[in-house]
């Protein structure tokens, strides 16, 4: 049975939810602003070939132009039509206040990218597909608080990968499995009991069991995170001292990643920056290749003279004057808060920021 509730009412009852954390909503749009619905509809085939639909008892949470789909059990995509842009958001039911999966949300938003390109070049030849992030606190179904990706600091894909401490673990782990005599895809159908008892225990996701485990071609090691080699190395590491790297640069990330507050003292930050070059330079050591171990040394090094700790340095003075001035304008109570247009920048959908 298809919802009868006002689509409206729902979008409003989940956007308020204090159970749910939320990303910034994924919009496509084209350039001349039209989009045929047909396009929205054949979304929507793509998306029920992948995903089930959510429901409550009998009732499928599927109406006019707003449909939501169950990812997992506690991850939801709420996928709608407004007028010319075609919106996507996903919410993770928590009362931990924990982001939804950031390598979910980017699974996601490459499938509604590729869908989204083939099915409108089909519709509609030569329509040029645009992508922007709609403001997390702007009212839902609306197209209000919308941002061009083009006018936010926001890094892709290809930088993801650049990141140094996943290239770290993932060349320990191809080791590791070179020393085994076998291939990637080898290891992990022979490990796949165990790497499914992890998905039980909600260490792995099934978007990461998918990345392990892909319905077509070979595994790729590069869509691999910290988040996702972590617990394959700590199954077949041996030497406690390289286990010990491995967790204290997983819970370096966690610790970051999962910060209540954007807030960072420069003492914090030092601090950390100098766990993070030890715990890298150390773990490079076990990749057992002197060449890889120099390019590690050198892109701490190209981060630390680009500027990013003197700017964070400036930041953290400016953040100082700026708290005196929000308490001074409180007190005067004339801060218009429905105007504040806020981007999550911890989960900008898959995107870095």
């Amino acid at each position: 049975m298809v919802s009868m509730i006002a689509p409206s009412d729902y979008a409003k009852q989940l956007h308020q939810n204090n159970d749910t954390v939320k990303t910034s909503t994924l919009c496509f749009k084209s350039k001349n602003n039209f989009i045929n619905v047909g396009v929205f509809h054949c979304l929507l085939a793509t998306c029920l070939s992948k995903w089930t639909p959510a429901k409550k008892g009998t009732t499928y949470r599927f109406f006019r132009g707003f449909c939501v789909f169950d990812l997992d059990v506690i991850h939801q995509l709420l996928l709608s039509l407004n007028g010319y842009v075609i919106q996507a958001t996903v919410i993770r039911w928590t009362k931990q206040g924990r982001i939804p999966d950031i390598q979910l949300c980017k699974a996601i938003r490459d499938v509604l990218y590729i869908a989204l390109s083939e099915i409108s070049e089909y519709l509609c030849p030569g329509s040029e597909l645009q992508i922007w992030i709609k403001c997390k606190e702007s009212a839902p179904l609306t197209n209000d608080g919308m941002h061009s990706i083009s006018t936010l600091r926001i890094e892709d894909e290809e930088d993801r990968q650049q990141n140094v401490g996943s290239k770290i673990l993932r060349k320990i782990l191809l080791r590791y499995i070179s020393d085994l005599n076998s291939t990637l895809d080898q290891y992990m159908q022979m490990n796949k009991s165990d790497i499914l008892r992890l998905q039980n225990q909600r260490v792995l996701t099934q978007t990461q069991v998918d990345f392990l485990f892909p319905k077509s071609g070979q595994a790729d090691i590069n869509e691999y995170d910290i988040t996702l080699v972590s617990p394959l190395l700590k199954n077949i590491i041996l030497d406690q001292q390289e286990l010990k790297f491995v967790k204290d640069l997983l819970e370096l990330r966690n610790e970051l990643e999962h910060r209540s507050s954007t807030d960072m003292s420069e003492d914090y930050f030092q601090a950390k920056l100098t766990k993070i070059k030890s715990t890298l330079t150390d773990l490079s050591k076990f990749c057992n290749d002197s060449k890889f171990e120099e390019t590690v040394k050198k892109q701490i090094l190209d981060i630390e003279q680009s500027g990013v700790c003197e700017i964070v340095s400036k930041v953290v003075a400016i953040r100082k004057e700026l708290a005196k001035a929000l308490k001074i304008i409180e007190e005067l109570e004339t801060l218009d808060t429905k105007s504040i247009c806020v981007v999550d920048t911890c989960n900008l959908f898959g995107y870095n920021s």
